[in-house]
């Protein structure tokens, strides 16, 4: 018993690597990413079939809607009047430009305004996630403002003894600029603005909780005319509150805290309810309750140096094309599965995908394989961050890997094609939240991409000597690609024996040389000066090793011999030589390198003809001409 807690604390159970911890954290997230969650903290939209509510001032009459300067004169004359009856204390007040009257001065003459007005409780309650019927919640008037060039939109102090749980405000139809409102909670923030034609012919409804800070920018011409609600829910249950809270942000900061201490755990992604356009990707594109879980793993995740990103899943299925249409399958309702099942909430399941990894998708006879890959990784500005990250068996997904699967093919596929074998190949798109620590950002960046790996090295070197956390990072995962190709392990290879000498270690530098040599040999050393600035500022008997190294992996005869000589001219014409050892022993390694060179030739290319005969010649011997 006591052996296996040692090896469940290891986090290895029968050769399975396990984190208690961590799937606890995972399951925090689903949890709290859950569509159902998730309703909107502001509420904004123009209602373009807006009646006219036959708005009538006391002692000033109708107002005509769009509302023109007579009438915009005529209620500031009342609003002031009013205010030097009642003194300083009383309810009408006058600012610079603004002119506010009660409520109680006020009267509706179209009878179907109140249906109207319904339903913008209506939609907004719902935007807002309030249950209940909205005929539960009490709308009360309390003012009607009016804002001439200049002035700022003030609103209503809430009473803590009411039980107001939010501030809506009407901007009636009138010609207009400027004005625009922008909200914040929690450090989201949003901004809403009214154009000048919606100023005109439009009524736009703006609420937001009570709990929300707001800031108006100033009218910069014309007037505005808005009246100022506020929502009372029943007295005999606790007032709604926003679902985005500080405690929210702090259970998702922690999970997210727990998984990135896990040092085998690299990014998690999370589907998004909707699809969106892999070009212009931002979160400003995204809609509702996308954008809002969005924003709130992003501040979130800044709180413990991690990640937020977005891009585009894409599901590759490969196999037989099938003439006969499946099963017709029964959803029972949509929406985006959470984590309460396998793939979801009982009430968004569907019985025929759920949980069956042996599920053949529409138009498929059987699958012969399927993958998974993120492209177009942005930050949630929409810059781009990769243009294709690997999705490892060290990342994790929420729902599952396989019910994603699922549910990409449950939809309709981007792309279709017929490969070299005569298969079927089916492309299918969906958008997904990503979240990674900052001690894998590297890897996820350039994770397939070696040479923007090198020129973020190169960077780092180039804004600082010392060697950082950052740059160190980097160098293991440019010495770990799996992109060996020439051109590019060539140039990975300068950049690490680059940053080696920046940071004066001779170490690096001869992992550089030798991790890359296996692979392209001597084509690495194609800046040859880089090499000797090596042997100056190290000392040739600390390098020569991983030199020779390198020199005895080149296949080919004349690079090796190229090299030799090149070392030999610069020994003699630069004094940097001469810095830790004697020319003399630099040159006795170079003459008897040569020696053993020559007795172990490659086989021998057309670049080779000139050497041997320079061998043949000067050693008499006739076997280098013979291997021509």
């Amino acid at each position: 018993m006591e052996q296996t807690n040692q090896v469940i604390q290891d986090g290895l159970i029968e050769g399975r690597r396990i984190s208690i911890a961590s799937e606890s954290a995972l399951e925090t997230l689903a949890h709290h990413l859950q569509d159902k969650n998730w309703k909107e903290v502001f509420f904004k939209t123009s209602y373009s079939n807006a009646c006219n509510p036959g708005l009538d001032i006391r002692d000033v009459g109708t107002v005509g809607l769009p509302m023109g300067t007579r009438d915009a004169e005529a209620i500031q004359e009342y609003a002031e009047l009013l205010a030097e009856k009642e003194g300083r204390n009383g309810r009408i007040k006058v600012g610079e430009n603004s002119w506010e009257l009660d409520g109680d001065t006020v009267t509706f003459n179209n009878a179907d305004y109140s249906l109207f007005l319904e339903n913008i409780v209506k939609d907004a309650c719902e935007t807002l996630g309030v249950n209940g019927p909205p005929v539960n919640y009490q709308c009360k008037l309390t003012k009607l403002c009016l804002y001439g060039t200049g002035s700022r939109m003030p609103f209503a102090e809430f009473q803590e003894t009411e039980n107001v749980f939010a501030a809506l405000t009407l901007v009636l139809p009138s010609s207009f600029t400027g004005g625009a409102i922008r909200t914040t909670y929690n450090g989201l923030v949003a901004t809403h603005e009214c154009s000048e034609e919606a100023s005109r012919f439009k009524t736009s409804a703006i609420a937001w909780y009570r709990d929300v800070a707001y800031s108006v920018e100033p009218i910069t011409s014309g007037y505005m005319l808005a009246l100022r609600y506020v929502l009372v829910h029943p007295i005999t249950c606790s007032r709604p509150t926003p679902f985005f809270t500080a405690n929210l942000t702090k259970a998702l900061s922690d999970a997210l805290q727990t998984r990135s201490a896990e040092s085998f755990k690299h990014k998690t992604f999370f589907l998004l309810r909707h699809q969106y356009a892999a070009d212009g990707l931002a979160v400003s594109s995204l809609k509702g309750a996308d954008a809002l879980r969005a924003k709130a793993l992003d501040l979130s995740a800044r709180n413990v140096n991690c990640h937020v990103g977005l891009a585009s899943i894409v599901c590759k299925v490969t196999g037989s094309r099938s003439d006969r249409e499946p099963p017709v399958r029964k959803r029972i309702n949509k929406g985006l599965p959470s984590a309460s099942c396998q793939c979801g909430d009982p009430e968004y399941r569907d019985e025929n995908i759920c949980g069956d990894p042996f599920r053949v998708p529409k138009g498929f006879r059987y699958v012969r394989y399927t993958t998974l890959s993120l492209e177009k990784l942005v930050n949630l500005n929409g810059q781009l961050l990769a243009n294709e990250v690997e999705v490892s068996n060290r990342d994790d997904s929420i729902p599952s890997r396989d019910d994603i699967i699922h549910l990409l093919q449950m939809g309709n596929h981007e792309r279709e094609g017929i490969n070299g074998g005569g298969m079927l190949v089916r492309w299918y798109r969906r958008t997904v939240l990503v979240s990674w620590p900052h001690r894998c950002d590297y890897a996820v960046r350039f994770g397939t991409d070696l040479v923007g790996a090198c020129s973020a090295l190169v960077q780092i070197i180039t804004e600082s000597k010392t060697a950082s956390e950052d740059g160190k990072i980097l160098v293991q995962l440019i010495l770990n690609h799996t992109n060996r190709a020439t051109d590019t392990a060539a140039l990975a290879a300068q950049t690490v024996c680059n940053a080696a000498l920046t940071w004066d270690d001779v170490d690096l530098w001869l992992q550089g040389l030798a991790q890359y040599s296996r692979a392209v040999a001597m084509a690495t050393l194609k800046d040859i000066a880089s090499v000797f600035d090596a042997i100056a500022q190290f000392g040739f008997s600390e390098v020569s090793s991983g030199l020779e190294a390198a020199l005895k992996t080149d296949q080919k005869n004349w690079s090796r011999f190229k090299f030799l000589d090149d070392v030999e001219s610069w020994t003699q014409v630069d004094s940097r030589s001469r810095r830790h050892e004697s020319t003399v022993d630099i040159m006795r390694w170079v003459k008897a390198l040569r020696e053993e060179l020559a007795q172990s030739l490659c086989t021998p290319c057309e670049e080779d003809q000139t050497l041997l005969l320079e061998l043949a010649s000067k050693s008499g011997d006739v076997r280098y001409i013979r291997t021509l």
